[in-house]
């Protein structure tokens, strides 16, 4: 057990929750935006005259950054979540995400419940609605927190 989990904590307010994934965000962001760019420059996407060869070789780039996008924050959640139950934007905001039911690390299929199919799905599919039901639950817990069966907690100071 760690230092978080033998004190005093509680369902972290959303907030926090949301600066945290604004960090988890731009973190993620950085060398996915400089991949992207780097293969525009590479085909010419940055010349005047574009071809339909550089046009399609634009939109494939496009398909594998948001394909990049998609494993890249599953494996970036899924090894922190594993190895110490927050991501960096969780730790520098001293939350951590266990799992409701056990109070262990989540699973690697609680981490694709979570990641995949509430945040990236079902919150999307919803507008956000997913996130706004956490401001009225005393637990906090958004719909990707249930889906998942996971909890979000910040120590009490």
């Amino acid at each position: 057990m760690d230092q978080l989990t033998t004190m005093q904590t509680r369902p972290a307010a959303i907030w926090r929750r949301a600066l945290a994934v604004m960090v988890d965000g731009f973190i993620i962001s950085i060398p996915l935006y400089i991949l992207l760019f780097i293969y525009m420059a590479a085909i010419g996407a940055f010349s005047s005259e574009i071809s339909d060869k550089a046009t399609g070789l634009m939109m494939a780039g496009l398909g594998l950054f948001y394909l990049f996008t998609f494993v890249g924050m599953i494996v970036y959640h899924g090894y922190f979540y594993r190895r110490s139950g927050a991501t960096p934007g969780k730790q520098l905001m001293g939350l951590k995400v266990i799992n409701s039911e056990t109070g262990e690390y989540l699973t690697w299929g609680q981490i694709i419940l979570r990641e995949f199919v509430g945040k990236l799905f079902l919150n999307t599919m919803t507008l956000y609605i997913g996130w706004i039901i956490g401001f009225f639950r005393k637990d906090k817990k958004a719909l990707h927190d249930i889906v998942s069966s996971s909890q979000v907690l910040e120590q009490v100071r």
